[in-house]
């Protein structure tokens, strides 16, 4: 897809935005997206926390620092997340930070449910995953990379975890992903950015 075909429905987001955006509607017992539960509200509740930690925690490695400052053309990053999506809450403050670094890049962040054929454009093995990172260059208008929805080193623990284990449960699958991100401590997602932009 070019940058040009790119058609956001609602509004797209800063990072500071999407975040202000999902503690207002928590507020009034909402959350982003089409479908409302208090399982997605719970969720929410502990995201806004995870997402306030995680940004002020994350310290990125000189080299994904010096890879992301060597992007010299102009770049939109366009981000398809939820608010109450527990791989968005670990994910989306790292992705805010890197891009942070290099003035040359603009962050948007858009809400997936607002968004279907957009998302549709990104789908990760038929589903509407997230979050999911679609980088252009603001000239041209060309796809330069896209990520997501998961770091490779977790999407291949999350695999092998269906794999041996298909009747999981969600909460004791949830578990598992969420120890996999703290023992992690970010350094699967900022090897995967130091790969996509070397």
């Amino acid at each position: 897809m070019n940058l040009n075909d790119v058609k956001i429905r609602g509004n797209a987001y800063s990072y500071n935005e999407f975040i202000q955006q999902v503690k207002k509607l928590f507020d009034q017992k909402q959350v982003t997206g089409s479908e409302q539960s208090e399982t997605k509200l719970e969720a929410t509740k502990i995201n806004i926390q995870r997402f306030d930690r995680i940004y002020k925690t994350t310290v990125l490695s000189e080299e994904l620092t010096q890879t992301i400052k060597s992007i010299k053309n102009p770049q939109v990053w366009y981000l398809i997340v939820e608010g109450w999506c527990g791989d968005c809450a670990q994910i989306v403050p790292v992705v805010a930070k890197i891009s942070e670094v290099n003035p040359f890049i603009e962050l948007k962040m858009v809400i997936r449910d607002e968004n279907p054929e957009f998302m549709d454009s990104y789908l990760t093995n038929g589903g509407r995953s997230v979050p999911k990172l679609v980088c252009y260059d603001k000239q041209t208008g060309n796809e330069v990379a896209q990520w997501g929805p998961r770091p490779q080193k977790i999407q291949e623990k999350v695999k092998a975890l269906k794999t041996s284990n298909p009747e999981i449960g969600h909460d004791e699958f949830v578990l598992n992903v969420h120890t996999w991100y703290a023992q992690d401590k970010t350094q699967s997602i900022q090897n995967d950015f130091i790969n996509l932009f070397s």
